[in-house]
């Protein structure tokens, strides 16, 4: 005698398959109709854009933006100047993306593009010069409503002078916003408005990019003017972000939860409450 599963089921067994190992969904398209219909957004969900004519983007550019909206999630761009004005329109067309990462500076048409979508989470990198006029030119924008996690890394400026708070403060009226990751060149003399004015931050992450030593961010903690309960200094390697990119969006086990579980050690009276370094 057959077994008949419901449907509900039946689909939630061939989508786990599917997302515990992406080379399984080729086979399962092939199950039956209902099937493909169920599994075929899931090798969209997640997209690495750097060549605009990868097999993966042709097949999707051809498809409803109804389907694009309900396939793609979570987006990483590798910068291609060849390819730019293509992946602008795309991106523009995928207005369900969850979690957008920029690598690479963000030109005006990217963010214009960007301006129709609601992303939750964002990594973005802010241009070489006047990156905090960058900033509050940017962010000012009610399409960022929704973020609850922002990075942004770009390269120091020549003075802490060209670090102005009126700038940055466009950050407070982000409504959703808890979480922050902010270049360490950014936040040295902001730190203490950061906490006063952006009162929903859960945490604040103080980000030291290799090859920056240890002991640079050690140095940091031990002179840094304020010690919110909420801060976070780590030092990352630029060579892994894309697959702890990649992870985070697989299995939420990325810099974020890392973070997150720091902090939770630190209520739990597991870290000494003194202990702002994340020893990674």
């Amino acid at each position: 005698m057959d077994v008949i599963l419901p449907p509900e089921l039946e689909r939630e067994i061939f989508e786990i398959a599917a997302t515990e190992d992406k080379r399984t969904i080729p086979a399962l398209l092939r199950v039956c109709h209902r099937a493909h219909n169920w599994i075929e957004p899931l090798l969209y969900r997640t997209l690495i854009i750097s060549d605009y004519d990868d097999a993966e983007l042709v097949a999707l550019r051809s498809k409803s933006l109804e389907f694009k909206k309900r396939a793609v999630h979570h987006v990483f761009i590798e910068d291609n100047p060849n390819t730019r004005a293509h992946v602008h329109k795309l991106i523009s067309q995928l207005s369900g993306i969850q979690t957008l990462a920029l690598n690479g500076y963000a030109s005006d048409e990217l963010l214009l593009a960007i301006y129709n979508l609601l992303p939750r989470r964002l990594n973005v990198c802010a241009p070489l010069y006047n990156p905090s006029e960058w900033v509050r030119s940017t962010f000012a924008c009610s399409c960022f409503f929704l973020v609850t996690h922002l990075e942004i890394f770009h390269d120091p400026m020549p003075s802490m002078e060209d670090y102005d708070w009126d700038d940055w403060s466009v950050l407070a009226s982000l409504p959703s916003l808890t979480h922050l990751c902010l270049e360490r060149h950014s936040v040295a003399e902001l730190l203490p408005l950061f906490f006063e004015k952006c009162t929903q931050l859960a945490v604040l992450i103080v980000a030291f990019w290799n090859p920056s030593p240890e002991t640079e961010a050690a140095e940091f903690v031990e002179n840094v003017r304020v010690k919110d309960p909420r801060m976070v200094v780590m030092v990352f390697d630029a060579q892994f972000f894309k697959e702890d990119w990649q992870r985070g969006v697989r299995s939420g086990d990325d810099f974020w939860a890392r973070a997150d579980g720091f902090l939770a050690k630190k209520r739990d009276g597991k870290i000494q409450n003194s202990v702002y370094l994340v020893e990674d």
